[in-house]
């Protein structure tokens, strides 16, 4: 019984060191930079005490508590891997109808529905659009600013994950058309 509490003590340690290692890497970069570094750093720091405690079972022919210390490392790194895997789907009634009035950026509320902005640059939904059909899909709250001679449109979001540094979706137009929809404000 000690020695579940002892690795389920070091489990917590080590991933919230993982977790801590990942956002340090990650500062002001899109969502999915940090997740990838938790990905990598939450199982590579929890290795650390599951090899020993392996060893130290298998060698006492302990293979109860050998499956345990397995079974402790992968509850422990599973959420990440499922967070990294799993993307909210762009629906653009939600992201339209849901604001965050106490958080603005410059008068204009931001999105409630910030996960959502990786499948809107995923999926490219708003390339080749015009401002009136992108208005139609994620609604008029946006501020307008000029880069590179393109004019851009931000969108300010919110609910982001833990490690996303940025906060708008900035869309890119030129002769009318959007070209590009990207992140925004990752500095």
């Amino acid at each position: 019984m000690k020695d579940r509490v002892i690795q389920i003590l070091l489990s917590v340690i080590f991933t919230i060191i993982g977790i801590i290692t990942a956002l340090s890497f990650s500062m002001e970069q899109p969502h999915y930079v940090g997740e990838t570094y938790a990905i990598i750093f939450v199982p590579l720091f929890n290795a650390l005490w599951l090899i020993p405690y392996s060893i130290f079972f298998y060698r006492k022919s302990e293979i109860r508590n050998f499956r345990l210390s397995i079974f402790i490392y992968f509850i422990f790194i599973t959420p990440f891997i499922v967070f990294k895997l799993y993307n909210t789907q762009f629906d653009s009634m939600h992201w339209k109808q849901e604001l965050n009035t106490n958080k603005s950026y410059d008068k204009y509320p931001a999105h409630i529905n910030g996960k959502m902005v990786t499948d809107i640059i995923k999926s490219k939904v708003l390339l080749g659009l015009t401002i009136e059909s992108i208005e139609h899909q994620i609604g008029k709250n946006y501020y307008i600013s000029t880069f590179n001679q393109d004019t851009v449109f931000c969108y300010f979001y919110s609910n982001k994950n833990i490690f996303d540094g940025c906060d708008k979706l900035i869309i890119t137009m030129k002769n009318g058309y959007c070209i590009k929809a990207d992140f925004g404000g990752c500095d």
